[in-house]
């Protein structure tokens, strides 16, 4: 009896003392994808340095191919490398992994009346506005929306101005 006892006693001690040494599950997962990002941040480092090697080894590069008789000579130009511009707007678009989202966040309602509407709006184009505008007028007793103008604001931001007529 006093085996069993004793042998229970250091099973629930093991126990005891295995659960103490187990962390916090939220800091093992906060470390964990703190680790991911750091790896994630390191491998795009990667592939824009060598994109960087690859742009400064093939700038302006032009291969001719030698005159065979009977056909015309080609040049092959190198194919278009793209620019850190171009990278920055991509990875600013995919951002958002839904247009509307996007919407909401670059675009305010200015005024809104029977007779019209006004959006102020950086990081979007009024072809985006004008569909929202459409959905505006229509609820204003079926009208068609027109565009009136396009005003330059403060901080790089315009406001657009849509009218609500009926034909």
């Amino acid at each position: 009896m006093k085996k069993f006892t004793l042998l229970f006693l250091i099973f629930s001690l093991l126990s005891a003392c295995a659960s103490w040494r187990n962390e916090d599950p939220a800091k093992a997962l906060e470390a964990q994808n703190m680790a991911a990002y750091k790896q994630r941040v390191s491998l795009w480092k990667e592939q824009k340095l060598k994109s960087k090697v690859k742009t400064a080894d093939n700038t302006n590069r032009v291969e001719i191919i030698p005159y065979i008789k009977g056909k015309k000579p080609l040049v092959k130009k190198s194919p278009h490398q793209t620019t850190v511009a171009e990278i920055e707007e991509e990875i600013r678009y995919k951002q958002y992994k839904d247009k509307y989202a996007r919407l909401i966040d670059n675009v305010i309602v200015k005024k809104q009346s029977a007779d019209g509407i006004t959006y102020e709006y950086s990081d979007a184009r009024v072809d985006e506005l004008a569909f929202m505008a459409v959905q505006y007028c229509k609820e204003q007793d079926k009208k068609k929306a027109f565009l009136n103008k396009i005003t330059l604001v403060q901080n790089k931001a315009r406001q657009a101005t849509f009218d609500c007529r009926r034909l």
